[in-house]
C-alpha cells in the first residue's frame, strides 16, 4: 500500500488538462487567485519591508509553487492564443456609463508573454473606453488589467469584454499584486 501511494500521487500530476475551456478557465484562475494571494504576503509586496531572511522565490516557497502552477496549466496567453482583435465585433464591448455603486476593483484580463500583444490588448481595451494597464511578472511576462471600476455594471462588462475575447481566466479583484 506503501508503494502505490506515490504511484497515484505522481499520475495525479501528470494527469492531462482538460479540454473543456471553462475547467481551463476555472483553473486559472484559481492559479492566478493563488500567485496573488502569495504575492500580497511576500515581502516585497508589504510596505515596511522586513530583512529578508532568505532570498526570494526560492524553490519550495509558495510563491514558486503558484508560479509554477501558471505555467503547469498554461495559463499564459501566448501569441498563437492571441484573438483576432479586429474581426471582432465591438458592439456591445464598449464600457457602459456607472449606474450601481460598488466597491473599487479591478478586472485581470490576462497574461501575455511579449510586449507586442500586451499594447494589442491594451489598445483594443481603450479603444472600448476601458482603462487599461500592465504590470511585469518575473519570468512570466506580462499581466494585463482593466479598471478600476467603481459600478457593477462596469464590472460586469469588463468580464464580458474578456469572455468576447476568449478569455476564460479573468477574474475581479481589488487590488494589483
Amino acid at each position: 500500500m506503501m508503494r502505490a501511494l506515490p504511484i497515484l500521487l505522481l499520475l495525479a500530476a501528470c494527469a492531462p488538462l482538460p479540454e473543456n475551456p471553462v475547467a481551463r478557465g476555472e483553473i486559472c484562475r484559481d492559479a492566478f487567485r493563488d500567485y496573488d494571494r502569495e504575492k500580497r504576503l511576500s515581502p516585497d509586496f508589504l510596505p515596511i519591508r522586513p530583512i529578508p531572511e532568505a532570498p526570494p522565490f526560492q524553490q519550495g516557497s509558495p510563491e514558486f509553487a503558484a508560479e509554477s502552477r501558471l505555467l503547469q496549466f498554461d495559463c499564459l496567453l501566448r501569441p498563437d492564443d492571441m484573438p483576432d482583435l479586429a474581426a471582432l465585433d465591438r458592439a456591445g464591448l464598449a464600457k457602459p456609463a456607472p449606474l450601481t455603486p460598488a466597491p473599487r476593483q479591478y478586472v485581470h484580463l490576462a497574461l501575455v508573454t511579449n510586449n507586442a500583444d500586451e499594447a494589442a490588448l491594451r489598445g483594443f481595451a481603450e479603444s472600448l473606453g476601458y482603462n487599461a494597464g500592465a504590470k511585469g511578472v518575473k519570468r512570466l511576462g506580462r499581466r494585463v488589467y482593466l479598471g478600476p471600476f467603481t459600478s457593477a455594471e462596469e464590472q460586469a462588462a469588463a468580464l464580458r469584454l474578456a469572455e468576447a475575447l476568449g478569455i476564460r481566466s479573468a477574474y475581479p479583484l481589488s487590488r494589483i499584486p
